[in-house]
């Protein structure tokens, strides 16, 4: 299932790199060259041990996930994100106990939508709890729960909205055919 969401949204996401004259998607053996590559990938780096192979793709992953954060710091309209950031993260807090406590009818199209993607996350988290859990209990061996809470729940939150901000912002801002320099 992982595999299937990944490819998916690898295909999304290169749909224009690897293409065919005629159709805008990519083709099957892209895709299945796209598989091999990250199948590959995956299996030397767990063969090569944790010390190394995963140690070296996180790096390199962190290296051009901060690359790419700064070219979008440098060129990218910066102030818009930041703005948008201090207003996300405080419309996060004032809805957020609303959007937890709201259940809509089944019968009607938002209670569909949100009984199925129930279902699908319930799903991921039963099927991910135990690998989950398992890590978060050995980097947290040794830490307070305080420690814990700041490294497990907040400082991922920050991350995420800082990220977010930046690249799915600045996304919609080229998107919409918004020069940089008007935000």
């Amino acid at each position: 299932m992982i595999i299937y969401l990944c490819l998916y949204d690898l295909k999304s996401r290169i749909s224009w790199l690897v293409t065919n004259a005629v159709n805008t998607e990519p083709t099957t053996g892209a895709l299945l060259l796209s598989l091999f590559v990250v199948i590959c990938l995956a299996i030397t780096s767990a063969l090569s041990g944790v010390g190394r192979g995963v140690k070296w793709l996180s790096n390199i992953n962190m290296i051009l996930s901060f690359l790419l954060l700064g070219f979008f710091l440098i060129f990218g309209a910066s102030m818009f994100a930041l703005e948008m950031l201090d207003k996300g993260i405080f419309s996060y807090i004032l809805h957020v106990p609303v959007m937890v406590f709201t259940v809509w009818d089944p019968n009607t199209e938002l209670g569909s939508w949100q009984t199925s993607w129930s279902i699908f996350y319930w799903a991921w988290w039963i099927a991910f709890a135990p690998f989950v859990g398992m890590f978060l209990a050995r980097i947290s061996k040794t830490r307070s729960i305080r420690e814990f809470e700041l490294i497990g729940i907040i400082a991922p939150s920050l991350t995420l909205f800082f990220w977010f901000s930046f690249h799915l912002l600045l996304g919609l801002v080229e998107h919409s055919n918004i020069r940089a320099a008007d935000c």
